[in-house]
Parts: structure tokens; sequence; C-alpha cells
């Protein structure tokens, strides 16, 4: 792509103007109740393209299907192109070509970081939560410099914010803003519409010195930043205790593992439990399977043999809800008092249904591993409760 060089509408009002009616519109949308009152809300604000993955995740969380989702996005693209386009120069058809190049190329990793992230918190998985914000932070801190001081191609523009440091001087101060309002809304929910025109002008602060010419010496400044951030991560690693912990005391009963959908025999989290650390040895620890009943299981990757249970595989775990239930009340019955069962993701939820319903009396305890935190359980009336019927979700304990 080629750009020419053109009289921009910068000379008339400053690049960061654009953003005060964008602000204005977010701000006004949130306390409506519009748009989702979330940490994310301050990143519809946020300098490009943060801004677009803040987008993404309220769509996301927001429309009901692949249309309405298709549809709204094609509207939030325009109006995010017209704003960038305002921003860079003005709306020329050049600009709004950039403007719409930058945004096209950026939407399938942020689309797929946004993804990342949204099943991460549904799944309640922290890896993929990670690896997705990661890549969110990779691309920002690549592209967020490059559509304020453009070349004549982009090979060129390229070429300059490399030459220029990537503007970390910029960025990184920006990057510790944003991550500061967001964890300010994260702490204070009451203050998320109000830290909105905040961002707004972190961004402003960012654009005003993005489209500044940069000072020299910007590649040492990059390269002393990566030195940092390289020591910086291998003190982390290196310090870090490796050191596995000290099994804890000796206590009575035994504990049933529970694994989640689509696990299969001594292949699934639960299988990995130290229940040392909980006070059990391996001859109080039992696995349970989603096949039934059974004189043991493969063992596979679980901590200690499996000696009871029918081995199963991962169709097993899709039976219908009773049947798992029965299942669980079966090999439940006989073992030892007082009985603890920690149930992760599914599992959790076929405990849960099972103790709460009656149908396995001599749970003592239980312990919900990852359950969704919002999935609704009946718990059935008060007056059937007994000493081991569940009283609220234990998320993660």
């Amino acid at each position: 792509m080629r750009v020419e060089a053109l009289p921009r509408s910068r000379d008339v009002f400053p690049p960061w103007l654009p953003l005060v009616p964008l602000t204005l519109a977010v701000t006004v949308l949130a306390a409506a109740g519009v748009l989702p009152t979330w940490p994310g809300l301050v990143h519809l604000v946020a300098l490009p393209p943060l801004d677009l993955f803040g987008d993404l995740r309220v769509l996301l969380t927001t429309t009901t299907g692949p249309v309405s989702f298709t549809l709204l996005l094609a509207v939030v693209l325009a109006v995010r192109v017209t704003v960038l386009a305002l921003m860079t120069g003005g709306l020329t058809r050049e600009r709004l070509a950039l403007a719409a190049a930058f945004y096209g190329v950026l939407l399938p990793p942020m689309l797929l970081a946004a993804e990342a992230v949204y099943i991460a918190g549904t799944l309640l998985y922290a890896r993929l939560f990670w690896g997705g914000l990661v890549a969110v932070a990779v691309l920002a801190f690549l592209f967020a410099p490059l559509p304020w001081r453009t070349g004549p191609r982009v090979r060129d523009t390229l070429a300059r914010a490399w030459r220029d440091g990537l503007r970390v001087g910029v960025m990184l101060p920006y990057g510790v803003a944003v991550v500061g309002i967001g964890v300010l809304a994260d702490l204070f929910p009451g203050l998320t519409v109000a830290l909105v025109p905040v961002s707004a002008a972190a961004t402003a602060v960012a654009v005003t010195a993005l489209a500044r010419p940069a000072r020299p010496g910007g590649l040492r400044r990059l390269a002393a930043v990566a030195v940092a951030f390289a020591l910086l991560s291998w003190a982390w690693v290196a310090t870090r205790g490796t050191d596995p912990p000290d099994p804890a005391r000796p206590r009575e009963g035994s504990i049933l593992l529970m694994s989640g959908i689509d696990s299969y025999s001594g292949v699934g989290d639960a299988f990995r439990t130290r229940t040392d650390l909980l006070g059990y040895g391996c001859d109080q620890t039992y696995y349970f399977s989603y096949a039934g009943p059974g004189d043991g299981q493969p063992r596979r990757l679980a901590r200690c043999p499996i000696r009871t249970g029918a081995p199963y595989v991962s169709a097993h775990t899709q039976r219908p809800v009773e049947e798992q239930v029965r299942a669980f009340a079966e090999q439940t019955d006989d073992l030892p008092r007082p009985l603890v069962v920690a149930g992760h993701s599914q599992g959790a939820w076929i405990a849960w249904r099972s103790v709460a319903t009656g149908a396995a009396p001599r749970v003592d305890a239980l312990i919900l591993v990852g359950p969704s935190p919002r999935a609704p359980a009946a718990t059935g009336p008060s007056a059937n409760r007994g000493p081991a019927a569940p009283h609220r979700t234990c998320s993660g304990c």
C-alpha cells in the first residue's frame, strides 16, 4: 500500500480530539446500562489495537449468535476506522484506507486472543487466559506505534517504527498506566465508569507523544528494555521455589477424586492430585469411574493405584446425568468414612447433585474444584438436608 504525504488536519486540531466524543459515548452508554460495566470497559477508549480487543470481548459476551456478532462488529469497525482516520490526519480516502488496513490486519489475531480469554473465563483455565493476554500485549506493543507517523509505503512505516525502537519510551509508561487503570476498575467496580475518562486521558497523552518525531536512540532504549525484561524474567523463574511441599498430617477416612468431562481412566486433572497434601495416603485414595463400579482401572497418570471402578473412556463421561448419579452413589456406598469427595469440573456437579438429592448420604464433605461459578444447582427442600448436604459452592477450594 502506498500512502502519499498529505496535509493533515493535525494543524487544525490535536490528534486526540476525536477521543472526546468517543469517550462521551462510552461513558453515557455504560451509565445507561447499554454497555456492560466491567473492568474491560476502560479499554474501549484505549490506544489501537487495544480498543479492538475491548470491542471483541464485549461482542463475544453480549451478542446472541454469529449474525448479530457479525453485524455489530461491522458497525464497531466502521466507527473505529473513522476515529483512527480522524486521529491520524483526517477523513481522506488514503487515511480511511490506512485505518481499515490496520484494523483488518489485526482483527484475526485479536479475535483469537479475545476468544481465548473468553473461553478461559468460562472454563476457569489460567494458562489459556495468560496466553491470550500475552498475545494481546505483544500485538499492542508491535502495532500501536505504527499509524501515527506513516511513511510513503507500509514498509517505510515499519522501518521507521523499528528505527524508533517501537517507541518503547511511550509504550512502556502507557502500558503501565493501562494496567493500573484496569486494576483500579477491578478492585473498585463502582469507579469503572468514572475511570473511562482517565483511560482516555492516558490514551490522549500517548497519541500526542506518538505523533511527534521520536527522540534519537530508540533502538538503544528498546535493547535496554529487552535486556531488563530478560533479566527480570530470569530472576523470577530462578527464585521461585521448586521443592515440593511436605505431606500434611495423616487423617482418618478416605477421599474420592472425580475428573471432568472427556477424561478417561488414569487421564484427567483429578488423577494427578497429590492427596498426601490433604493428609491421605494412597491406601485412602479412590478414583471415580464414569463407567460404574468395578475392580480397578489402568493407572496411567494417576498418583496412586486405581483399585476400584470399571475402566472408562471419554464417551462414558457424556452419559445421562441420572446414570452418573447412580454410578456415584454405588461407588461411595462402601468407602471408609469420613468420606471427602473432590469433584473437578463436570465431576463437581455430579457430586453436588448426588449429595443434594440424597442419593449419596455417606459423603461427609464435598469440595467443588473449578465448577462454573454461576451454574445453578438445586439443593432441594431445606427439610431434606442432612449433615452432608452442601450449603454453598466452593469454587477452587
